[in-house]
C-alpha cells in the first residue's frame, strides 16, 4: 500500500484534485473520494470542469462518499478499525481496475479535538496492509493549529507527500532525514553559517537527532529549548513555517 499526505489550501486545491481524479480515471484506476460533504455538489463541479463524473460513478469507475458519514463523529471517536473496514469493503466492490486510489479528508479529526485518535487511525493505515493507494487530506488551516512535533508526527507515518506543480501532481518521497536538512536552513538563517554549524553538530552529538533509529527527539524541539533557552522560539517557528511550506500541495519551488 502507498500512503500519502496532501495538505489542502481550501477549496482553492479542489479542481486541482479533481484533475488528478481524472487522470488516474483516464488510466484504468478506480478512485474513492471523500474530502467533501456533499457528493451531488462534486458531481456539478467536476462536470463543470469537463468531467464525466456521473458517466464514471454509473460504470463503477467513481465512488464519491460523503466525508461526515464515512469519518462520523462516533466513528472517529471509537471505531478506527471500523474505518479501516470501510476502505476494505469499498474497495473490494471494485473489480477489473488497474489499480484503486482512495482519497479521504481527516479534517474530521482535527475539528473534534481527537488528536489521539487521528494518530492511532493513521498507525493503523499505515500497517493495514490494504491493496490501494491512499492519500490522507488535511487542510491548511487546521494544520497550522497544530504544534512541532504532532506535525512532525502525522508526517512520518506516511511515506509520500503530494504536490500540485506547474500543472503536474508529483509524489515526493518522504524520509525523516528532511528535518534535519530543514533546521540547518533555518539555522543558517537565524545565526549564520558558522554558528549553526556548531549548533547542528552538538545536536547530533548530544541528542542523536540525525539517529532514526534511537532518538526520542522525534520533533527536535526539546533538545533545541535546552540548548537555547527562550531563543529557541525563533528556531522552532522557523522550521515550523519551512515544513509547512515543504509539504504543502501547491509548491512554487522546484524538486
Amino acid at each position: 500500500m502507498e500512503h500519502s499526505l496532501c495538505i489542502l489550501e481550501g477549496k482553492s486545491s479542489l479542481p486541482a484534485l479533481y484533475d488528478m481524479i481524472n487522470q488516474y480515471l483516464s488510466e484504468g484506476y478506480a478512485v474513492i473520494y471523500s474530502v467533501e460533504n456533499d457528493p451531488s455538489r462534486v458531481i456539478i463541479e467536476m462536470t463543470s470542469l469537463g468531467i464525466r463524473a456521473e458517466n464514471l460513478i454509473q460504470n463503477g469507475s467513481l465512488k464519491l462518499v460523503d466525508k461526515s458519514v464515512f469519518f462520523s463523529e462516533d466513528k472517529i471517536k471509537f471505531h478506527n478499525q471500523e474505518l479501516l473496514n470501510s476502505w476494505q469493503s469499498l474497495v473490494s466492490s471494485l473489480k477489473g481496475f488497474k489499480w484503486v486510489l482512495c482519497i479521504g479528508s481527516n479534517d474530521n479529526f482535527l475539528e473534534a479535538k481527537k488528536t489521539e485518535e487521528l494518530l492511532e487511525y493513521e498507525k493503523k493505515l499505515a500497517i493495514s496492509g490494504m491493496s490501494l493507494e491512499i492519500v490522507c487530506c488535511y487542510d491548511t488551516k487546521l494544520m497550522a493549529n497544530l504544534c512541532l512535533g504532532y506535525l512532525i508526527k502525522i508526517l512520518n507515518l506516511h511515506q509520500f507527500t503530494l504536490h500540485h506543480h506547474h500543472s503536474q501532481f508529483v509524489y515526493h518521497e518522504w524520509h525523516p532525514s528532511k528535518l534535519v536538512e530543514l533546521l540547518s536552513r533555518c539555522l543558517n538563517k537565524a545565526m549564520g553559517k558558522e554558528s549553526s554549524h556548531r549548533l547542528l553538530n552538538t545536536l547530533k552529538m548530544l541528542y542523536k537527532i540525525d539517529d532514526f533509529t534511537t532518538s526520542k527527539y522525534t520533533s527536535f524541539e526539546d533538545p533545541i529549548r535546552e540548548l537555547l533557552g527562550d531563543s529557541a522560539n525563533v528556531i522552532i517557528n522557523s522550521l515550523v513555517e519551512e515544513l509547512k511550506q515543504e509539504i504543502a500541495f501547491t509548491r512554487t519551488n522546484s524538486y
